[in-house]
């Protein structure tokens, strides 16, 4: 039973299908011809969708059944669909809707879709500031729905009842629409040319599909979204694709996106946003890499700073909720220079907290201003964006931690900021105005509060860098400070010429020509200074050493007054400190070893002095011919010892001391000499105003009997005018005077002296390297020689331009008394006899010349001539005591000079001469003459002495006792033998006087006297008659012929007797022949044959 009807069951259901099979068949190949229209079921479907309870309502213009193809269900296609609010206010329309109806809602006899296509849509949504969205479609002039995105979402959400309609719908989609949303926040819009959008139920919620074809701003971008709203959480998780975008574009439509405005780099990448139903972003995860292009952020960085990208790569997180943005890794690609870079930047965008760890390699450094904030660390910022000016940074490590306050500048721990970097080819100007470093080779370090360099190579003015340091400390704090220590070597020409600056015009140290300079220079340097913008050299605090090696000077001089000299072969060092600097070393200055040390203070207010010079050196053989200082003068070794020390005002006083111990000194001129190992110290003290003497330098030369002080006085053009002297002492002379060396042809002197020695002068009259000179003054003693002194003397001296001298004196007295004391006992040598004296006139007067205690002339007065060989010229007149005048003449011929000398009294001018105190009275008269053309230029002549007395005269008491004249004995030690005539011709040479029939006589007594007085030795060989009872012995003689017989002529008698006296004048021995005076005088002669050997009868005395 049962198998029938089930075969009868499945008959019905094949042939069901069957017919099914060939409605469908025939319903296909309608379709496949075009759409079909079911405009009889339009109303049904709108009663359907117009469902009770709803809060729009729908109708259209036609209902078609289409087929799209083998990949498509059949579509039910509604056009030019229309929809309505409740109140009838269109909401919106659509060119082409596709519906697609759900079976079991059909089964219980509700029309509902399972699935809605909206084909060609424009769509406008307008977003206000509270999330509120106005939906055009179509129709985008016209506000048609006030809804939130937010209930949007969540009715669609919302589980429906069962009768429900739309609780039947699982997928919506836009095909080949368009998108336009308006927004407070963007700018203009946002807007796609092509959307494709799909939206479908989940058991889990809501999943999303869009295809967009983005116009920013002129600009397509691709952009490709996949999102997923949970049910759970509300939250909405999308994964964004893109293709090629600029960022800047981006920050154009929204202020959210603002911060995107610097960075002009076409972006792909990808995205995931998490997102409430209000579309508040969540958190974003994005990756993104781009370029060419660049970046140009300026917010944080000043001055447009620009970035040019040729690759860029970002990865990282956004949570806008927290302010905060993770970059997981940040790669810049910028020409040849690399970024590496992860962190955290979170909070207000221009001061954000920013932690992040930033590799860079190889940046230029003249764009470092360029991105560093301007407000972040200005102190480090301000340093080295001003101070570093080329290189590049081969390698930057940095950590930030930056805290919103510390963009103000006020960066208070070293957690802050921390970064290390290595550095090539670098340029770094330390100071403005002084030279700049470069080549540099250079890592350095900085922490927020210091920053750190250390320089391994480089160049400064030429000079090898070598070990440099350089630490800015407590950058950002109240006690900002820097420090640089260097090493260097190099040329010292480059080193001064390079701070030849303006900068260093007032501190120039030692102004010399870098062209003069030659040589090596090392320094080890500290130098401290403030972080001030605008620094001056005055802020430097500079300590260290710097070592000068084989440095040459060429035209060097200490004061433009002084002769330029060329320094070679220095060596020193050069210690500075924050008080100053002090120089020390060695050096040779035209071919004279010296040592030298300077000393400067940096504070002269605070110091003694602002600075001080010292030079030392040992001068000998070398340096006399170097100077050609005359050997004869000086031998040996002197010390000299100069020092300068300057003021703060620029005042130098400055002393010269000259140890002479080790030398041998003599000065011909004043008869002075030195032997080694006596003292002997000098000292100049003089004051200086920038090189130029002021005021009177004085002077002190001490050297046991040689002492010398006084002052030097200066000319308007700062020579030497005057010397003065406050005291000379030299020996026994003693005095003050004045040189006046203006006219540097003619010196003048003046000069007031204690005691005057001029005994130096018979030897060396002439003074170095003086042609005329003038000397006037007074002297208390002038000593002229041994025992001849002039007392109160007032004179003056010339010395003219060819050598003659021109004297005159007054003086009160003339001391001859030791002289002529001790005549007898002076050893006189032949250098002695002849004093080295230039060609002179002298005139003078002179009121008492004393020749012993008894003996003296007044009132001398006159005047000479010496030719420098001879006395060539005089005329001199004085008066012997009381006793009458004198005068001597001498007067020049041809080959020749005549003397004359005249006396009223010839014994006082005898005793006044020292040449016998046994003459009293008469009257002297000598007539001689001088034969200039003969050897020793001889003196022959005639002495004439009337009138006169012989006194005492031992050697003639010896003679009159050996020759038994008694009367004329008593008469000679009594009263005086009285004599009427003395008659001597004579011959005066070789300190030698010959007798050649001198004859005295008078009433008692006749002489004939021939022979030699040796002077030198005081010895006498003299021989000749004495004639007793002369007058009338001599009577005979006047006969003619008998008496000349009987005489033996001049003056000779009948009687005389034969004499001869030999020996010292002290001791003479005296002879007598007794038979002379039996024999007329013609016999007389012929009995001194036999006189070989006179009997000596001084026993008979």
């Amino acid at each position: 039973m049962i198998r029938p009807v089930a075969k009868t069951l499945l008959h019905t259901i094949a042939a069901t299908i069957a017919c099914a099979a060939v409605f469908l068949a025939i319903i296909l190949w309608r379709l496949s011809t075009g759409p079909i229209s079911l405009a009889f079921l339009a109303p049904y479907v709108e009663q359907a969708l117009n469902f009770e309870g709803a809060s729009y309502r729908v109708n259209f213009k036609d209902l078609r059944l289409i087929w799209a193809g083998w990949e498509r269900t059949l579509d039910v296609r509604a056009s030019d669909v229309q929809c309505f609010s409740t109140d009838g206010a269109l909401l919106a329309t659509f060119p082409e809707t596709a519906v697609e109806f759900s079976i079991a809602a059909m089964l219980r006899g509700i029309i509902a879709p399972t699935k809605l296509e909206l084909f060609r849509p424009d769509l406008h949504f307008n977003r206000d500031a509270n999330g509120v969205l106005d939906l055009d479609i179509n129709e985008p002039s016209r506000r048609n729905s006030r809804i939130t995105f937010a209930d949007a979402i969540g009715r669609a959400l919302r589980v429906q009842r069962i009768d429900n309609h739309l609780s039947y719908l699982q997928s919506v989609r836009i095909l080949d629409g368009s998108l336009t949303i308006y927004d407070p926040d963007l700018k203009p819009r946002w807007a796609a040319t092509r959307a494709n959008v799909i939206i479908e139920r989940s058991s889990n919620g809501l999943r999303a599909e869009l295809e967009l074809k983005m116009d920013l701003d002129g600009s397509f971008v691709d952009l490709e979204i996949e999102a997923q709203l949970s049910r759970e959480n509300g939250l909405i998780n999308a994964d964004i694709s893109f293709s090629p975008v600029e960022p800047k574009r981006l920050s154009r439509i929204t202020s959210i996106l603002s911060p995107l405005e610097g960075i002009n780099v076409a972006l792909n990448g990808r995205a995931t946003i998490v997102a409430d139903l209000n579309l508040d972003v969540q958190e974003a995860t994005f990756k993104f890499t781009g370029g060419p292009g660049n970046l140009s952020i300026q917010d944080i960085f000043p001055g447009n700073a620009t970035l040019n990208i040729t690759s860029l790569r970002v990865e990282g997180i956004l949570e806008p909720g927290i302010q905060k943005l993770t970059l997981e890794e940040v790669f810049v690609n910028s020409e040849n220079t690399t970024i590496n870079a992860n962190g955290s930047i979170q909070g207000e965008w221009s001061r954000p907290t920013i932690e992040a760890d930033i590799a860079v390699e190889n940046l230029p450094l003249s764009r470092i201003d360029e991105f560093w904030p301007q407000t972040l660390a200005q102190g480090a910022r301000q340093w080295i964006t001003g101070r570093i000016l080329h290189g590049t940074v081969q390698r930057l490590d940095a950590h930030l931690n930056l805290k919103p306050g510390d963009w103000k500048n006020d960066i208070a721990d070293r957690e802050t900021i921390y970064g290390q970097f290595t550095v090539v080819e670098g340029t770094v100007n330390y100071f403005p105005g002084l030279p700049v470093a470069e080549k540099l080779a250079l890592t350095g370090w900085y922490d927020g509060i210091d920053l750190h360099l250390d320089i391994s190579d480089g160049l400064l003015a030429n000079q090898n860098l070598r070990d440099v340091t350089v630490s800015l400390s407590d950058i950002n704090g109240q006690d900002e400070h820097g420090m640089i220590q260097i090493k260097t070597d190099g040329p010292l020409d480059d080193l001064i010429r390079a701070l030849e600056t303006p900068t260093l015009k007032n501190l120039q140290m030692l102004p010399i020509d870098s062209t003069l300079l030659k040589g090596t220079i090392e320094t080890d340097l500290e130098v401290k200074f403030p972080l001030l913008k605008d620094l001056e050299v005055e802020d430097l605090q500079v300590s260290g050493t710097v070592n000068l090696n084989n440095v040459g000077i060429r035209e060097f001089t200490l004061s433009p007054l002084l002769p330029k000299t060329d320094i070679k072969d220095l060596h020193g060092e050069i210690i500075i400190n924050l008080d100053g600097f002090y120089l020390s070393g060695v050096a040779i200055a035209d071919s004279m070893s010296f040592q030298f040390s300077w000393q400067e203070n940096f504070n002269p207010m605070q110091a003694k002095f602002a600075s001080r010079i010292d030079l030392h050196a040992r001068l000998g053989e070398v340096e006399r011919k170097l100077w050609k200082i005359n050997n004869d003068r000086l031998r040996g070794f002197i010390e000299a010892d100069v020092t300068l020390i300057t003021d703060a005002a620029g005042v130098t006083d400055g002393k010269i001391f000259i140890d002479a111990a080790d030398a041998h000194l003599q000065l011909p001129s004043l008869g002075w000499n030195k032997v080694p190992g006596d003292p002997a110290k000098a000292e100049i003290a003089l004051r200086l105003n920038n090189g130029i003497p002021i005021g009177d330098p004085p002077f002190e030369f001490n050297a046991g009997n040689f002492r010398a002080s006084g002052h030097v006085e200066l000319s308007n053009q700062h020579t030497i005018e005057t010397l003065v002297f406050k005291l000379l002492e030299i020996g026994e002379t003693r005095l003050a005077g004045r040189v006046d060396l203006r006219d540097h042809e003619k010196y003048e002197i003046d000069i007031k002296a204690e005691r005057l020695d001029i005994r130096p002068f018979r030897k060396a009259y002439q003074i170095d390297n003086v042609k005329r000179m003038s000397l006037s003054g007074t002297a208390n003693e002038i000593i002229v020689d041994d025992g001849i002194v002039l007392s109160e003397v007032e004179g003056h001296m010339t010395l003219l331009s060819d050598g003659d001298v021109v004297l005159e004196i007054m003086a009160s007295g003339l001391d001859l008394r030791d002289y002529f004391a001790n005549k007898g006992n002076k050893d006189t040598t032949a250098e002695d006899k002849k004093p080295n004296l230039p060609r002179a006139s002298l005139s003078g007067t002179i009121k008492r010349v004393l020749i012993d205690d008894k003996v003296y002339l007044s009132d001398l007065r006159g005047e000479a001539r010496y030719d420098g060989d001879k006395i060539s010229a005089a005329q001199l007149e004085a008066s012997v005591g009381e006793s009458g005048n004198i005068e001597i003449r001498i007067s020049e011929a041809t080959k020749s000079r005549d003397i004359l000398i005249t006396a009223e009294n010839a014994g006082a001018l005898l005793r006044a001469l020292d040449i016998t105190n046994d003459v009293v009275g008469g009257t002297l008269n000598l007539k001689g003459t001088f034969r200039d053309d003969e050897e020793d230029r001889p003196l022959s002549g005639d002495l004439m002495i009337n009138e006169f007395h012989v006194v005492n005269a031992p050697p003639l008491a010896k003679l009159l006792t050996i020759a038994t004249l008694t009367g004329a004995l008593e008469l000679l030690s009594g009263q005086g033998l009285p004599f009427n005539q003395l008659h001597a011709p004579f011959v005066y040479q070789n300190e030698k006087i010959s007798l050649n029939k001198a004859r005295a006589s008078g009433l008692s007594l006749g002489l004939t006297i021939d022979g030699v007085i040796e002077l030198n030795d005081y010895e006498v060989d003299l021989s000749g008659t004495i004639i007793p009872a002369y007058i009338i012995n001599s009577i005979v003689g006047h006969v003619p012929v008998i008496g000349d017989i009987l005489t033996g002529g001049d003056g000779q008698g009948v009687f005389a007797i034969a004499y001869r006296a030999r020996g010292p004048l002290s001791d003479t021995t005296i002879t007598v022949n007794p038979l002379t005076a039996l024999a007329p005088g013609i016999l007389r002669d012929l009995f001194k044959l036999f006189d070989r050997q006179p009997a000596n009868l001084e026993e008979n005395d």
